[in-house]
């Protein structure tokens, strides 16, 4: 289909020609190899008194041109795209389409219309499990109607068991340290004085300590002296006599000076000391991952590279000035960059963004460090960038950048499973947080979560159920059964069942076997 729009190449012939001429338009020649873009016209004049035609009074170079949409049915030129999010997520679809105006649209889900949903995108905020399914646009104008591609919405339910309980929660704006444009990295829960502590840079680079139980504030550390690094501040770590370290970021360990300041305490009044300045090894980043355990001259940090393969643990002989042991890895390039905390014994947790969860055990000795346990994305997300852990809990806690953002807590007690969801739990927003930011930390069986532009989250954890354990010592023909807690023994005859209370039995219960059956014991709650 096409319009012709004339070009005029010559002088046109008058509209009004003496002695009965006409005029009109001859078509000529369609210059296709060429040009085109153009059809060569000739205009002619016929004088009808003396019935004489004059050819090529005029030449015409006319130019092709698409119809314009309103000549012309509906067609989808971009169709909508499949999406996935969690329960509480968003998704928007949307076409572009072309033809005839008005055009009117139509979104439909699983072939049914959706009320209300006629525009040329639709959103859909807080979705739930039901909104699944197939989404298309209809689009019509008065020469027909075009339909969309189907586009797959995945809405994926919480895993929702109670295991994680709200505490409090501080949304991006509800103080003027908490904002949604990147400013908070660092997090930290420091069990001395049940506080919290947070690195902001909203209003200058701030030291902001929270009541952790709360979330009251409480006041600000003395940061004067504090510099160097593309951040003077950013990671921030507790160790166990309450003693305060906070990191500041370097891109380049061997051009800038990566520092690490002490305070004895996070109480008001103490000002910070250098307790480490220099390159702990090869042109990483550092900065982005600290923490902290033991006390005194017993004091360990924890250090990983953003890019690198190497993490580092700091030790001090004094308690004040430390000490950088680089710890060369097996884990791949980028792999420990945006969580790292340490674990049982000589060992440490490392993720980043679309990496593998990694147990690494550690030697100072030979500075070596060796995977232990590698989860990669079969058994452990991707989504998961930032991590805490509880060693004696076997808890780990992780935030989870996707759609929406949200706080998850796995069971790592059996190394030979891959973690176990137990609970997850969304932020006050979802606002993009494009380098998967933030930070996780453990405390007093209380979760803290900083997820950075989303605010912070505290969870509270429920008590470790006490498992029964049973101890049976023989002594000739007694036996002698032992154990904790409060629970109630029952014996059978039968291993399959038939048990029964045992009256009166308390731990350190004996009984003589002497002409029993064999017997079977088991405890209650």
């Amino acid at each position: 289909l096409m319009t012709l729009s004339l070009k005029r190449t010559n002088a046109a012939p008058q509209l009004t020609q003496p002695y009965g001429a006409t005029q009109g338009l001859l078509y000529h020649d369609v210059n296709t190899r060429a040009n085109p873009a153009y059809l060569f016209i000739n205009a002619f004049l016929t004088d009808s008194s003396k019935d004489q035609t004059i050819p090529h009074a005029a030449i015409a170079q006319v130019a092709i041109a698409s119809l314009p949409p309103e000549s012309i049915v509906p067609v989808i030129l971009v169709q909508p795209q499949a999406q996935a999010a969690l329960v509480g997520g968003s998704a928007t679809f949307e076409v572009t389409a072309d033809g005839a105006a008005p055009l009117a649209y139509q979104w439909q889900l699983n072939s049914n219309n959706i009320p209300d949903a006629t525009n040329a995108s639709i959103a859909l905020p807080s979705l739930q499990a039901a909104q699944s399914g197939y989404y298309r646009c209809v689009v019509t104008n008065e020469h027909g109607e075009a339909r969309s591609a189907d586009a797959l919405l995945t809405v994926t339910p919480l895993v929702s068991s109670g295991a994680m309980t709200n505490l409090w929660r501080l949304a991006p704006g509800s103080r003027p340290y908490l904002t949604a444009n990147d400013t908070q990295r660092g997090l930290t829960h420091n069990a001395t004085g049940n506080s919290l502590l947070l690195v902001s840079r909203a209003d200058g680079t701030n030291v902001y300590v929270l009541d952790a139980e709360t979330g009251a504030d409480l006041h600000v550390l003395d940061v004067t002296g504090v510099s160097g690094g593309t951040y003077s501040l950013n990671a921030i770590a507790a160790a166990e006599d309450g003693a305060v370290y906070a990191a500041n970021l370097t891109l380049n360990g061997s051009a800038d000076s990566f520092r690490i300041y002490q305070w004895e305490s996070d109480a008001a009044g103490f000002a910070p000391a250098l307790a480490y300045s220099g390159n702990p090894g090869g042109a990483d980043r550092w900065g982005d991952t600290l923490d902290g355990r033991g006390q005194g001259t017993e004091t360990q940090i924890l250090a990983t590279s953003r890019n690198g393969t190497n993490a580092v643990i700091f030790t001090t002989d004094d308690g004040f000035h430390f000490s950088a042991h680089l710890i060369a890895t097996d884990a791949l390039a980028g792999d420990m960059g945006l969580g790292a905390v340490f674990g049982a014994g000589n060992t440490f947790w490392t993720k980043s963004s679309s990496r593998a969860l990694r147990e690494i055990q550690f030697d100072l000795g030979t500075g070596k460090g060796v995977t232990l346990t590698n989860y990669g994305a079969a058994a452990f997300p991707n989504s998961v960038y930032v991590i805490g852990l509880d060693p004696a809990m076997g808890l780990l806690g992780g935030v989870s950048i996707e759609n929406p953002d949200n706080l998850r807590l796995y069971s790592i007690a059996d190394r030979t499973v891959a973690p176990q969801l137990l609970d997850q739990e969304l932020f006050a927003t979802d606002n993009p947080n494009a380098n998967g930011t933030g930070a996780v930390d453990f405390g007093f069986k209380r979760l803290y979560a900083l997820d950075s532009n989303n605010g912070l989250l505290a969870m509270a954890l429920p008590d470790p159920v006490e498992q029964p354990r049973l101890g049976i010592e023989r002594n000739g023909s007694f036996v002698t059964l032992t154990w904790s807690g409060a629970f109630i023994l029952q014996s059978s005859t039968n291993v399959a069942g038939g048990y029964a209370d045992v009256p009166g039995a308390v731990s350190g219960h004996a009984e003589d076997t002497t002409g029993q059956p064999r017997k079977y014991y088991r405890l209650r709650n």
